[in-house]
């Protein structure tokens, strides 16, 4: 069996830094705009990777928001997801705040109407009749809010909800695979003409602060909602061969082509890189010759590509938060 290292002390140390420096320069705005525009919506419609449903909240942002305005919570990306948790995520999202009612959707999905999208709707203007709204004798459409941290599939989302109930086609906002490429809140967009629903796209705003720790915060690099240029796929990769292996889950070792298990990241990618052939070359500084050496991090990329695909299987990383 082998052993459970982490992420390395090095490693620990250097992302504690750049995040220190990041957050609050890259957060602060998109959530005071966000709290700005609050005042004129009715409901807030989160969404999440199923894969890390506590880990990918944003609790500081919740609480602000808990006994203000009731809340749908979308847990998107359920395809990818070990389906043995969905109950136990939804009863617990669900009893922390009993305004909130919890979907499992997959926006990626081409049959969009039939796996939880045709529910969002009904559930959240039901949810907003039922509660204290503001401005009721001035009724001009539903305001909706979504929220969330970057890159779990919010503009996704609104295509689907505007091409399923508008007919429309095209994009009504920006959909991109790099965390965080909303950057401020957005005109409202509609989404539905009868009755009017209009939904406001937001920033994806993480954490002011990493108060919920390393595991978390490498949880979300895993899942794509931190930039690459913050946390290394070679330390993304580290952290997913820690949590496979103490699992003992050791499908990656087909993957990468490996002769067996190893906690050993440097190991690991050295081999997978020869295995998929991936190197680089360089010039000797010495000598001037041109020397071959392999390629970590782009193999460290396709490992983590794969994972996020769904091709070393269905998972909750969270699986731990539950027991």
């Amino acid at each position: 069996m082998c052993a459970a290292r982490g992420v390395s002390v090095r490693a620990r140390f250097e992302l504690s830094a750049k995040l220190e420096k990041w957050y609050p320069r890259h957060m602060n705005r998109g959530y005071r705009e966000m709290m700005q525009t609050l005042r004129k919506v009715d409901c807030i419609v989160e969404v999440h990777d199923s894969r890390i449903p506590l880990s990918g909240r944003n609790t500081h942002f919740i609480r602000s928001l808990s006994s203000l305005k009731p809340h749908v919570i979308v847990m998107n990306k359920s395809d990818l997801m070990d389906i043995r948790y969905q109950n136990k995520i939804k009863e617990r999202l669900e009893s922390d705040d009993s305004n909130s009612r919890c979907i499992f959707v997959n926006s990626l999905d081409p049959s969009a109407k039939s796996n939880g999208f045709s529910a969002i709707l009904p559930l959240t203007i039901n949810l907003v009749r039922n509660s204290n709204r503001f401005n009721r004798e001035d009724f001009n459409g539903y305001n909706l809010m979504i929220i969330g941290i970057p890159n779990v599939g919010k503009s996704t989302i609104i295509n689907k909800l505007r091409n399923i109930n508008l007919k429309a086609s095209g994009k009504a906002t920006t959909v991109g695979a790099i965390a965080g490429v909303t950057r401020s809140v957005l005109e409202r967009i509609k989404i539905n003409a009868n009755p009017p629903v209009y939904l406001y796209d937001t920033p994806g705003v993480l954490e002011p602060k990493v108060d919920k720790g390393l595991e978390a915060t490498m949880r979300c690099a895993l899942c794509g909602t931190l930039s690459h240029q913050l946390i290394s796929y070679e330390i993304t990769a580290d952290y997913l061969l820690y949590w496979l292996n103490r699992r003992n889950n050791y499908v990656y070792v087909d993957f990468l082509g490996l002769d067996g298990p190893s906690d050993n990241i440097k190991e690991v990618l050295i081999k997978g890189s020869v295995y998929f052939n991936n190197f680089i070359d360089y010039k000797s500084q010495e000598s001037g010759e041109l020397i071959r050496r392999p390629d970590m991090e782009k193999t460290a990329k396709e490992l983590i590509i794969a994972f996020r695909k769904g091709l070393l299987g269905r998972v909750v990383l969270d699986d731990d938060l539950f027991s």
